[in-house]
């Protein structure tokens, strides 16, 4: 119990440490892209893999790709987007709810990559403040989940990077 209580305790440090460092260099332009042509579709599956543990059965978690999308980009980042959104959706959406991830084309050459959760939602303020580095929403969920509060910087700021944009919006409620 208590090696495995360890073990939790340094992957977390070295999430934080790895969260800081990436940021810090995206900050100093000294992250690089190195693109290749990938099926989007193929990450994505990866990406659901990776972060269903955390959903634990808890969460539903599915993915809507074509088969025939095709990305040029960097793989490695991409996937630290991707599963950054994950981990946060799934994180703030609450026992029974579900998570879905899909891309489509988009007008022009463009591609959108979603993500839609049935969690807690934010509100205008919350969404300004979960997207400033080192910033957490105050809330009872967020204060129950350990992080650093750079998932969403990081995601968006790669995205950035990458000639994209990172956009969060609240499904109005009916």
């Amino acid at each position: 119990e208590y090696a495995d209580d360890v073990h939790k305790s340094g992957a977390h440090l070295l999430d934080m440490i790895n969260d800081v460092l990436d940021l810090s260099k995206i900050d100093a332009g000294k992250m690089e892209l190195r693109e290749s042509v990938f099926p989007l579709g193929e990450l994505i599956d990866d990406a659901v893999l990776l972060t269903r543990g955390k959903a634990n059965d808890r969460v539903s978690t599915e993915f809507s790709v074509p088969e025939d999308l095709h990305i040029q980009a960097d793989r490695r980042l991409i996937k630290q987007i991707l599963i950054n959104l994950l981990s946060n959706a799934i994180k703030f959406t609450p026992e029974g709810g579900a998570v879905t991830i899909g891309a489509r084309k988009s007008s022009g050459q463009g591609l959108d990559i979603y993500v839609t959760d049935t969690g807690i939602g934010m509100d205008a303020l919350q969404l300004e403040k979960a997207f400033s580095p080192y910033s957490q929403i105050d809330s009872k969920i967020a204060q129950t989940h350990r992080g650093t509060g750079l998932g969403l910087p990081i995601a968006q700021s790669l995205a950035r990077l990458h000639g994209g944009d990172l956009i969060a919006s609240r499904k109005k409620k009916k």
